[in-house]
C-alpha cells in the first residue's frame, strides 16, 4: 500500500516544475510508487539534479512561448 505525503508531493512536485525533461517526469513518477525505498537525503539530490539540468533547458512554461525558428518548427 502506496502512502502519499505533502513532504513526498513537495519534492515530487519540485522535480516537475524544475525541468522539462521527461527524464524528471519519469522520476516523480517512479518516487510516488517508491516512496517507502528513498530517503530524503535521495529526494533532496534528485531536486538538485533537476534544477541543474533545467539550467540549460527552458522550463515547462517557457518551452510553449519558444518560436517556430527556435524549435526549427517552421511551416515553410
Amino acid at each position: 500500500m502506496h502512502r502519499t505525503t505533502d513532504r513526498w508531493s513537495r519534492y515530487t512536485l519540485q522535480i516537475r516544475r524544475a525541468s522539462s525533461y521527461a527524464i524528471s517526469w519519469n522520476f516523480a513518477n517512479l518516487i510516488l510508487r517508491w516512496e517507502d525505498l528513498i530517503t530524503e537525503e535521495l529526494m533532496e539530490m534528485a531536486v538538485e539534479s533537476a534544477k541543474g539540468r533545467a539550467s540549460h533547458f527552458p522550463l515547462v512554461g517557457e518551452k510553449e512561448q519558444l518560436t517556430d525558428e527556435q524549435t526549427n518548427l517552421s511551416l515553410k
